[in-house]
């Protein structure tokens, strides 16, 4: 490992200084064409500026790389960026997970930060739940590697990602539509309207329906797995109520009705136990059933195409809403105020079934409804109604089991200003960036609540949790350029201070165990006060009852940033940052000890340091960006088993983590119309521990043996591809090939829950034919595939079931997928 470290940060600098020379010398060689690389306009620094001028790792998608790469999302991102990680949260096709540079949230709740900020339309989303959105018009896409804060609203360890949507245009009528057909049953619609009301304002209209048949067939009864549903409005007004005064108002709503993803084992088949009780609806009359043989998880190396449900599979929901309100005021020619405005909000139901395939037979004993629950024997938590499927060896006026959904509901409110500028100072140009930031948010997760075919779930109800966090924030940055070195150098300080309240409160009924060893005696609550967190439910109790706990504590942080940049002429520079970062504590809405949901965790700590390098080569038709980079982090926010099931978890931290990596971004315009793209990604991360003492629901301590690598951070990954374009008369033919590739990763820092997910490559390809005038407007059409080599690769994979033998518990990537668009655009 440590040889590999030397290899990576000291003898790769020698490298790639030796390429620029060759290259910087190759280009006197070429002819003196007037063709060229065009120029990439970002945001990133809060004014728009080339790609090339600022001092951060980033990539950049516009509006056609979005079209030829078919990124309509947040998840549409996986594989696209080296160092960058996506997928799903275990099945849940609402929540996305992101990691960057092998910094992420792997698991995700409401009461714990993201590591990568997530930004729409410059309003920060609180978090990874409910992310999973298809917007309608998609404009622009740049993720932010690196710690990030003295430019954003919220802090984020591990980067940003920015999603930013096409705006009204002024004085001008647009229609847009976009049908689209694929297989799998794929259908995609998506209509705009710009309108113009008067010189100085538009309204825009936007809506979108998606469809896709599942990746698994579902022989039993209800959906298959992997299906999409979605749809979604948007609305976007825009006034300018004069040439220094821009006011952009937009409003968004979308339903998500996707099934949850298939999980499969790998490794040996799963036997589930005889005595694993179920109950059957009033429809029937209340009766009890059990198994008559072991009901058992099939078990394939191979991705599986069609399964037997062991409960009905019904389809997610999620709703969400958005309306912000952007306003930017040009003070004086160097002095702009903005205001950024945001609300979200969302609901959702996740049907999720951790036990899918089934083979077996059941018998029911029936009982009258005066017998129940009395005279059922066993165990008296009736968390399922139980009904089966026809072609299930039972009747076929009988139905299939029916878990119960999580309900989650989540509230949001922001409000930035920033204070963008420039003037002389010291003899030198300073250009500044201010703001001020204030963020709510209030959450409610019921992990067993929800509703099943028949109706509300019996028994104990749900675990709910309760969740309000608070943050301001003041943050800032500026650089200054002295005019004695010719505009050269460039000298950046930023800081941010950072005040974090969060509040959570549970009813801790999943902590059965914890209950039977005396739950809230004398000695816990004496823990508890000595802690200073008496709850409420160590008042007067001595009874061993759960009845809740409670969570309250404030953060606050100074982070500082330095960078330092020098333009070795107009077409290359390299940069050299120093930078703080850092995201809030919190605690485990899944813990199942209340001392632990009490105590919750601490912030995550990160110190970073980047030698970057960006250089426009050969008659700037070679584009040469490359960063090697190494962090340290302290509280290494880690999830770990802490109850009697996998689902039952707690976060640690971890001093001493270690990160050290590269990327490297070429682009080469080989002819005016064929262009070689490879971007490239290196990770070499170490645990600051290799084991961990952690408190368990039984108010037993465990030591966890820990991995040696960071989750989902692959050592290497990378994107080639080749663009090429022919012009036939009035109409442009374009196509695009490119392949993916990502190492091997593990999955989870436990060794004893790891399962690693074996390395794999992607081959896309999109083929385009624009410029075809059609009722006076112009109609493309895009013939596309992805995966096609139909590849089975892993996205997720877990152990959730190791006491009954599963070795891993697997979500495999879609299947080959391809189809036509056609795109028309009247302007």
């Amino acid at each position: 490992m440590k040889s590999k470290n030397r290899y990576c940060l000291n003898k790769t600098p020698l490298s790639l200084a030796i390429a620029v020379a060759g290259l910087t010398a190759a280009s006197a060689a070429l002819a003196a064409d007037d063709f060229m690389l065009e120029e990439v306009i970002v945001t990133a620094e809060k004014r728009e500026q080339s790609l090339q001028d600022v001092p951060i790792s980033l990539a950049v998608f516009d509006t056609k790389a979005l079209q030829t790469l078919r990124i309509f999302g947040i998840e549409d991102l996986s594989g696209k960026v080296p160092n960058m990680t996506v997928n799903p949260f275990n099945t849940d096709p609402s929540s996305v997970r992101l990691f960057i540079r092998g910094i992420g949230q792997n698991d995700v709740q409401l009461t714990q930060d993201p590591s990568v900020a997530l930004y729409m339309d410059g309003v920060y989303v609180g978090t990874s739940i409910g992310s999973s959105l298809e917007m309608t018009d998609l404009e622009q896409v740049e993720v932010l590697r690196g710690p990030q804060g003295t430019l954003y609203g919220r802090n984020a360890t591990g980067g940003a990602v920015s999603l930013r949507s096409a705006k009204p245009t002024l004085g001008e009528f647009k229609f847009k539509q976009v049908l689209e057909a694929g297989n799998l049953g794929a259908q995609k619609a998506k209509t705009s309207f710009n309108i113009p009301m008067g010189e100085k304002a538009a309204l825009k209209l936007s809506g979108l329906y998606s469809k896709r048949d599942g990746l698994v067939e579902n022989l039993g009864v209800g959906e298959d797995w992997g299906t999409h549903d979605r749809t979604g409005w948007r609305a976007d007004f825009r006034v300018e109520f004069s040439d220094d005064f821009l006011m952009d108002l937009s409003y968004d709503n979308s339903t998500n009705e996707d099934s949850t993803s298939f999980e499969q084992t790998k490794g040996g088949e799963v036997l589930f136990p005889v005595t694993d009780p179920y109950f059957l609806g009033p429809a029937y009359g209340y009766g009890r059933s059990w198994l008559e043989t072991e009901f058992s998880q099939p078990s394939s190396d191979s991705r599986i195409d069609k399964a037997m449900p062991y409960r009905a599979q019904l389809a997610n929901k999620l709703e969400t809403e958005g309306a912000a309100l952007n306003m930017a005021w040009n003070v004086s020619e160097s002095w702009t105020i903005k205001s950024i405005t945001g609300y979200r909000s969302f609901e959702s139901a996740q049907h999720h079934d951790g036990t899918p395939m089934v083979q077996g037979a059941i018998s029911t004993h029936l009982l009258g409804e005066n017998d129940f629950p009395t005279n059922v024997p066993g165990d008296d938590n009736y968390n399922f109604f139980a009904q089966y499927p026809p072609g299930f060896g039972f009747p076929h006026e009988s139905y299939a089991l029916t878990a119960s959904a999580p309900l989650t509901e989540f509230d949001q409110f922001s409000q930035e200003f920033q204070f963008i500028g420039d003037t002389e100072l010291f003899g030198g140009g300073l250009d500044y960036v201010g703001g001020l930031y204030y963020y709510k948010d209030e959450a409610t997760n019921d992990t067993l609540g929800g509703e099943s075919i028949q109706g509300p779930t019996p028994g104990n109800g749900g675990v709910p949790t309760t969740s309000e966090n608070t943050s301001k924030a003041i943050f800032g940055q500026a650089t200054w350029t002295p005019n004695a070195l010719q505009d050269s150098l460039h000298i950046t300080l930023g800081a941010r201070y950072s005040k974090d309240e969060r509040e959570a409160s549970r009813v801790n009924e999943g902590s059965y165990t914890f209950a039977e060893l005396g739950g809230f005696t004398s000695a816990n609550c004496a823990y508890f006060n000595a802690q200073g967190l008496a709850p409420q439910t160590c008042v007067g109790n001595d009874t061993g009852v759960i009845e809740g706990a409670s969570y309250q504590q404030d953060f606050s942080q100074f982070n500082p940033a330095l960078t330092i940049a020098y333009d070795f002429n107009d077409d290359m520079n390299m940069y050299f940052k120093i930078v703080e970062g850092y995201k809030s504590g919190g605690t485990s809405t899944r813990s199942a000890n209340p001392i632990n949901f009490a105590l919750g965790f601490e912030p995550e700590e990160i110190l970073s340091y980047e030698l970057g390098y960006k250089g426009q080569l050969a008659n700037n038709r070679l584009r040469l960006n490359a960063a090697l980079f190494n962090m340290d982090i302290d509280g290494f926010q880690a999830s770990v088993q802490t109850g009697a099931n996998a689902g039952a978890r707690d976060f640690a931290g971890i001093d001493g983590t270690k990160i050290k990596g590269i990327e490297l971004d070429v682009t080469w315009l080989i002819t005016e119309r064929l262009r070689v793209a490879f971007n490239y990604g290196h990770l070499d991360t170490e645990l600051g521990a290799k084991t961990l003492d952690t408190l368990l629901s039984t108010g037993e301590w465990q030591t966890t043996v820990l991995t040696e690598q960071i989750a989902y951070a692959p050592e290497n990954s990378y994107t080639l591809s080749l663009d090429h374009d022919v012009e036939i008369g009035r109409v442009k033919l374009a196509s695009h090939i490119g392949y993916t590739h990502q190492d091997e990763m593990v999955t989870s820092i436990n060794v004893a829950d790891n399962r690693n997910i074996d390395s794999y490559g992607l081959l896309n390809a999109n083929f385009n034919l624009y410029g075809i005038e059609v009722l006076k407007g112009e109609l493309s059409l895009s013939l596309w595939g992805k995966n096609l080599t139909d590849e089975e690769f892993v996205i997720v994979d877990t152990s959730s079931l190791q006491s009954l033998g599963v070795t891993s518990w697997s979500t495999y990537g879609a299947p080959r997928t391809y189809g036509l668009t056609l795109t028309y655009l009247y302007n």
